[in-house]
């Protein structure tokens, strides 16, 4: 028994000194200072300790350099995107990915799901980090208005893991493990040339930084802003399957008519949020059929009446005489609604801003309701404020556009406004 105590002893004794070097060393890091994590925390982090050991990497190859970890950029729309880390070196700047996964890895550059498969034989799939990084890259540009030339996209896998497929042709995105990342860089730095000089890659440097070491309520943020979009998701699938049914039959009735076979027509049930609200579906499903209209036309309101709308001036959106504030048709506004109508599940009341003594929050303009979402998310009402009422016109133009069905009192998705986005994805169009 005492030997086994004096074992355990010098077990505790061992990974205290162990350890209390290691956070000597890290907290004389560099990436301690650019991350502000404590070593604890990095080490029971799986994600943190891959990017630290990528930055530690990153940090021996030559020419001048900086690096800043956990980037959140912003999107414009209150959301951001996290960075794990950037490399701004004197040819160019390099955005890494670090994924600190085992297992076997599969993918390619054109598939949005990769899959992992565990030795256990379990498979996961997971969002392709090349898109991941496009993403950043596309927010990084807007950010420091620099041109995409410049910038190379590099996904980094932990050694632990066998790249076992991957298929990717451009020159400017490279899938490696950590063990490759310096090999990689220094290759694509010598077939480079210097754009940098010492004192642009302070200042590119100096931009960035305020975007670092956020505090926990901006990441708390960017946690629950990724939750709700898989909740999107989610709910977007529900709303396929619940209609799916009626569809098919509808399809098989016409179809049946003709006498045409329905092999084929069988649907793919998920559908990804983020086609409508990442890419515009809706806005683009607006403008063409508007330019098919000449850039102007005449709609009809839900009680019948008539309304002109047209592109505004600078293109940000539509204008119409039925609603004289400015910037309350914007292409975000559209977005935004049909976000909240999947959000409730395929159905999302309209809301009343115009009734008297409406506040946002209130049985009048809940914050799920169209009117009360656009209110909140586009204009930035607060709640208990008041706001401005533009549903009618809202939900008319989506109507139109064969987006949604506008009905009394609620706007809900069209089916077959589904079943488009699924063939567009299908078809590699979005």
């Amino acid at each position: 028994m005492d030997n086994v105590i004096g074992i355990f002893i010098i077990f505790i004794l061992g990974f205290c000194v162990y350890h209390g070097l290691k956070k000597i060393n890290y907290d004389k890091s560099n990436y301690k200072k650019e991350s502000g994590n404590n070593y604890f925390g990095v080490r029971m982090d799986k994600g943190k300790y891959g990017e630290y050991l990528s930055f530690n990497k990153l940090e021996k190859i030559k020419g001048d350099h900086r690096i800043l970890t956990n980037v959140y950029l912003p999107k414009g729309t209150g959301e951001t995107t996290e960075v794990d880390l950037i490399y701004i070196h004197e040819t160019g700047i390099y955005v890494l990915e670090s994924k600190n996964y085992s297992g076997w890895i599969f993918g390619d550059e054109k598939s949005k799901y990769w899959m992992q498969t565990l030795p256990n034989g379990h498979k996961e799939k997971f969002y392709s980090p090349i898109f991941q990084n496009n993403t950043h890259i596309k927010y990084l540009i807007k950010l420091l208005q620099i041109d995409e030339k410049i910038i190379k996209s590099i996904i980094v896998f932990s050694e632990r893991c066998t790249i076992k497929k991957m298929e990717v042709t451009s020159e400017k995105v490279k899938v490696i493990n950590r063990y490759e990342l310096n090999r990689t860089i220094e290759k694509l730095i010598n077939n480079s040339p210097k754009i940098f000089e010492a004192g642009k890659i302070i200042e590119l440097y100096y931009e960035l930084k305020p975007y670092t070491c956020v505090k926990e309520e901006a990441k708390e943020k960017h946690i629950e802003q990724i939750n709700k979009k898989h909740n999107l998701e989610i709910n977007l699938k529900e709303i396929v399957i619940n209609e799916e049914e009626n569809i098919k039959e509808e399809v098989a009735a016409e179809v049946s008519k003709e006498n045409i076979s329905l092999k084929g027509l069988e649907k793919d049930n998920a559908i990804n949020q983020n086609i409508i609200l990442s890419n515009g579906i809706v806005s683009k499903k607006i403008r063409d059929k508007l330019d098919s209209c000449g850039g102007k036309t005449t709609i009809k309101l839900f009680k019948g009446d008539s309304c002109e709308i047209c592109y505004d001036s600078n293109g940000n959106g539509l204008v119409s005489p039925k609603i004289p504030v400015p910037n309350q048709l914007t292409w975000e506004v559209f977005e935004a609604a049909v976000e909240v109508v999947i959000n409730n599940g395929g159905k999302a009341l309209k809301g009343s801003a115009r009734s008297k003594g409406a506040r946002l929050g209130d049985e009048k303009l809940p914050m799920n309701s169209v009117e009360g979402y656009v209110a909140h998310k586009v204009h930035g009402v607060k709640e208990g404020e008041s706001s401005f009422g533009p549903g009618f016109v809202i939900c008319a133009i989506l109507d139109w556009a064969d987006v949604c069905n506008n009905e009394r009192g609620f706007l809900t998705i069209k089916p077959s406004f589904l079943m488009e986005l699924e063939e567009s994805e299908k078809r590699g169009l979005v």
